[in-house]
């Protein structure tokens, strides 16, 4: 996806320039919506509020969290199920339960396909180093610092607008939505670096 804005102070109009790839459909059905669909939607939802050159960049930003995030949701869930394939944690799941002697659980333990198991675990994780993580880091410093030149430009020092003026309010309402951002990306890093780890620990076993 790539964005330019260009903001014109003496009318306070934005012009954009938005380009991304759309996908393409093999069936009769609607083929999925982009990452740019859904910002474009999102503009002529909050078209209100399309004064603000930063509004496009705001949206963009919860996108990509909500994309890191539905990405972590299908690694977690393989991973679990790469963990279930191991075994791993079979003695400790299995600690608490009651043991009944002399009766068999009639189940046989199927053995254990490590060269499936290894070609998932390589599969995951490139799923999680992709690049996602570097952008991410990237994108909210330059978002925030993007933010504050705007908020000088639009709103210097010796015109300051009263707090109830609705161009005060978008700005506030991006830079905290920005934050808000940032705090959530944040937690879906960390937690796409604990999977990075467990995925270590998985090479080892199946190595």
């Amino acid at each position: 996806m790539a964005m330019a804005l260009n903001y014109d102070q003496s009318t306070h109009t934005t012009c954009a320039y938005l380009g991304f790839q759309g996908s393409i459909s093999t069936t009769n059905e609607d083929p999925p919506a982009t990452l740019g669909d859904q910002l474009l939607t999102l503009l002529f939802l909050l078209i209100n509020k399309a004064e603000n050159p930063m509004l496009l960049p705001a949206l963009a930003s919860w996108l990509w969290v909500e994309h890191l995030q539905h990405g972590n949701h299908g690694s977690a869930k393989a991973l679990r199920k790469i963990q279930a394939d191991i075994g791993l944690m079979d003695p400790y799941l299995n600690q608490n339960k009651p043991v009944s002697k002399g009766r068999s659980t009639g189940i046989a333990k199927q053995p254990v396909d490590f060269n499936s198991i290894h070609s998932k675990i390589v599969l995951e994780h490139g799923y999680l180093t992709k690049g996602m993580s570097e952008f991410l880091t990237d994108l909210f410093p330059s978002t925030r610092n993007a933010l504050a030149a705007f908020r000088a430009l639009r709103f210097p020092q010796s015109q300051q607008p009263g707090q109830q003026s609705v161009a005060y309010q978008i700005q506030g309402e991006l830079e905290e939505h920005v934050e808000h951002m940032r705090i959530r990306a944040k937690a879906e890093l960390q937690h796409r670096d604990r999977m990075l780890s467990r995925i270590n620990v998985y090479f080892q076993v199946v190595s």
